[in-house]
């Protein structure tokens, strides 16, 4: 599971232009943790339908 974000995080991070980062960090660091949410959001919501599909 954390292998799987980890990969996900490094493929945004490549997304990202380094001089860009170092000039505005502030929207980086929004953009990251919208990312990240979304990311987490979306692995939660498959992990439920998982055990939902498996109580069943």
């Amino acid at each position: 599971f954390l292998l799987t974000v980890a990969q996900i995080f490094m493929s945004f991070l490549t997304l990202f232009n380094w001089a860009q980062v170092s000039a505005n960090p502030g929207s980086f660091l929004f953009d990251l943790l919208k990312f990240a949410g979304g990311t987490f959001f979306a692995i939660f919501i498959a992990l439920s339908g998982i055990a939902r599909y498996l109580a069943k």
